[in-house]
């Protein structure tokens, strides 16, 4: 009971918060872009080594952000709907972003304050699916 209770919990995660919201969010900046580039510019002021955070800085990063919430509706309805392909393959995508976040963290230090939550978040999903319980629920 309590695994399946976790998995749910975890595919809603995922497809609620991650998915759902991180598409509504990219749906916000591609309407409303100068706000949110004087919104970055006003909050990194001080913080980043980044020189310029410019208006194809914005559209990058809310194309990756398009791709990961994709992932994270994919994942949350596999999960949840306990389909085995999707629980390996939100473990290997889920690693693939903590190695992201790594990197980013070594390029830019700031960025690392706005990432432990999430990056608790991978690591805690990441162990949860590998357990053997878990596996053997899955198949």
């Amino acid at each position: 009971m309590k695994k399946k209770l976790f998995i749910n919990i975890f595919g809603f995660i995922n497809f609620l918060f991650f998915g759902v919201l991180g598409l509504i969010t990219s749906i916000l900046i591609y309407f409303y872009p100068e706000k949110i580039l004087n919104k970055f510019k006003e909050v990194l002021v001080d913080k980043s080594n980044l020189v310029e955070i410019s208006k194809n800085y914005i559209n990058t990063a809310n194309i990756i952000n398009i791709i990961f919430s994709i992932f994270f509706l994919i994942s949350g309805i596999g999960l949840i709907l306990k389909k085995e392909i999707i629980r390996r393959f939100t473990i290997y995508f889920s690693f693939l972003l903590l190695v992201l976040f790594f990197l980013s963290a070594l390029v830019n230090y700031v960025f690392i304050n706005n990432m432990i939550i999430f990056v608790f978040y991978l690591i805690t999903l990441i162990l949860y699916l590998t357990s053997k319980d878990i596996q053997e629920y899955f198949k």
